[in-house]
């Protein structure tokens, strides 16, 4: 679970380990990636789904997302928000769904500083893609 105050505009990471079928590790950065946030279980719709970035700290990946009201983040209301992200690794488009955010109306943000920015982390999700995807030239923000 992760905690958000709705006037506050922050980045989401969700660290993400890829490999193959067979167990062997890719780089997973070099495939587009997207995020929604649904109010329930159910998937999102092909409409939902938002452009993403990746941030790599340590030598772990984490897909990431301007949340929040200002400087062109997403705003989401109060409320209980399922976290998704998509992968567009050629021909396969794994979808999962990683954690919640729980957006409120008052100070409740526990924040972790990663790189001068604050976030909030999400649980590792796991991708696993039958062969090594056909990469796309997708942007990856180094984070010190």
């Amino acid at each position: 679970m992760m905690r958000l105050e709705v006037d506050s505009t922050e980045y989401v990471y969700v660290p993400v380990e890829a490999t193959t079928t067979e167990g062997d590790t890719i780089d997973v950065t070099r495939v587009d990636v997207e995020v929604t946030f649904t109010t329930g279980r159910i998937g999102p719709v092909t409409a939902d789904w938002l452009s993403a970035q990746w941030a790599v700290v340590d030598e772990v990946p984490y897909a990431r997302k301007l949340i929040g009201p200002r400087n062109d983040g997403h705003a989401l209301p109060p409320g209980k928000w399922w976290m998704w992200i998509r992968f567009h690794a050629h021909p396969e488009v794994p979808v999962r769904r990683t954690d919640y955010l729980i957006v409120t109306g008052s100070q409740a943000s526990t924040l972790t500083d990663l790189g001068g920015t604050a976030v909030i982390l999400a649980s590792p999700i796991a991708v696993a893609f039958a062969s090594p995807p056909a990469l796309a030239a997708a942007a990856t923000v180094e984070a010190s």
